[in-house]
């Protein structure tokens, strides 16, 4: 079997019908910067599928033809310490239509499966020429990832997973979540809330928790005006809001299912004060998650009645000494998935953590790029490996730190949480990455995912 990836960072967004056209000139960096991540999920055979397109107004992604070279050069690295070392094809995804030219990837690599990060509309445009002679029914993969991606559907999994077919009372603000389709109707729904001392979080059906959403805390009075036109915005776009009482947080889970439909085990995923996503835990945390099967099984089902085949999550917080919160489906490969697959060549009883660096990080580390970040970390945890157990400790970045932008993929392997904790200082904000257990910040709930990430 060989197997075509493409990585994409805005799975939820374009689900939402976003302009097919362009892409945000920072979705595009990103696409860039994490691009080689889909290399994960094919073998050396597989090919996956880069960014080449020209650059746009706004975009730091120089045309470079020697970009794809550093790539593959970097890929070869990381094949020394066993990860997959498939072919990489650069296309113009800007300015592909139809995927023009994609069709002689079967001929040239025997393609046969096809392994989008997620079925979004965008990606789907690209690879249809591919699909239509594989024989895949693009529109119905497209559909089936927009049922299951609308926070509509996580709203009916709590309510099953909780036996509760309809929502609560006005008086009795219902957790679960309420699918709201006025403005009128929210504004009732949010002066019960402040009259009760609580926040709401309002959600777009489709997009990233972080960013399509807003967060009307109490004891502020009215929604802001910017506020407001989002509200409207999106009520005009997508037809409804979801909302969800604030509720406290101590700490983010992730369970996944992988491609095959297999459940994989919980993981911890890290976020900073915002709930902006950070990253996640590979190896080494064992989890006791309470009503794992309960909700391995919701989201089984819940795929099931959407006609989803495929990876997909369930983004879930720890609330204290209560269970954890499924927060929001994701209909798609997460950052989480990628965690599992760098934990098969970890060497069993060390410590990893896969983290997105970013600009924050640079400023809070000194590091004036991420090349030079990258090589600290790489002197703090010299590599360790052997092909028999994997790596023992190391900093191994998933994609070239030259050609970073935005967001470097970095996997910190150690033997301890306190050799994590000195090299990660200037990440750890919250205390949470190093040694991966809840500290006590409390949060509003936004679920851990980001640009398509987590």
């Amino acid at each position: 079997m060989t197997t075509l990836a493409i990585f994409a960072s805005d799975v939820e967004r374009d689900t939402a019908g976003a302009a097919i056209a362009s892409r945000h000139a920072t979705v595009r960096d990103v696409d860039a910067d994490l691009g080689l991540l889909a290399a994960l999920f094919v073998g050396d055979d597989g090919v996956v599928l880069l960014d080449a397109s020209p650059e746009t107004p706004g975009s730091t992604i120089p045309r470079d033809d020697g970009r794809l070279d550093l790539q593959r050069r970097h890929l070869d690295r990381l094949g020394a310490i066993g990860l997959p070392t498939p072919h990489l094809v650069a296309v113009e995804r800007e300015h592909s239509r139809g995927g023009v030219g994609l069709v002689d990837l079967i001929a040239a690599f025997a393609v046969d499966t096809l392994r989008p990060w997620g079925w979004s509309p965008r990606l789907a445009q690209l690879l249809t020429p591919l699909a239509e002679r594989l024989g895949v029914d693009v529109q119905a993969r497209v559909d089936a990832c927009r049922r299951l991606g609308d926070k509509r559907a996580t709203v009916a999994l709590r309510r099953r997973l909780y036996g509760r077919d309809e929502a609560g009372s006005l008086d009795e603000f219902d957790q679960l979540g309420a699918v709201v389709v006025t403005l009128d109707a929210l504004l009732v729904r949010w002066a019960v809330a402040e009259a009760a001392g609580d926040g709401l979080f309002v959600k777009a059906p489709f997009g990233g928790a972080g960013r399509d959403a807003v967060r009307l805390l109490p004891g502020l009075g009215e929604p802001t005006p910017s506020q407001l036109g989002w509200l409207r915005k999106t009520l005009r776009e997508q037809g409804a809001v979801v909302v969800e009482r604030a509720m406290a947080r101590t700490g983010d889970l992730g369970l996944l299912r992988d491609d095959d439909g297999v459940m994989l085990p919980p993981h911890r995923a890290f976020c900073d004060s915002r709930g902006g996503f950070r990253g996640v835990a590979v190896g080494g945390d064992d989890i006791t998650l309470p009503q794992r099967a309960a909700l391995a099984a919701a989201l089984t089902d819940a795929a099931a009645g959407a006609g989803y085949v495929g990876p997909c999550g369930l983004d879930l917080v720890e609330r204290g000494d209560d269970a954890p919160w499924p927060v929001e489906i994701n209909a798609r490969t997460t950052i989480g998935h990628v965690g599992h697959r760098l934990a098969r060549h970890q060497r069993v009883g060390s410590i990893g953590r896969l983290l997105l660096l970013s600009a924050t990080d640079l400023r809070s580390s000194g590091a004036p790029t991420f090349a030079a970040l990258a090589d600290r970390l790489a002197q703090a945890l010299p590599l360790d490996f052997d092909a028999g157990g994997g790596v023992g400790v190391g900093a191994v970045a998933l994609a070239p730190p030259a050609l970073a932008r935005r967001t470097l993929p970095v996997w910190c392997v150690a033997k301890s949480s306190a050799t994590l904790k000195q090299v990660l200082a200037f990440a750890d904000e919250n205390g949470r990455i190093a040694g991966g257990k809840p500290v006590g910040s409390v949060n509003s709930n936004g679920g851990t995912d980001d640009a398509s990430m987590d």
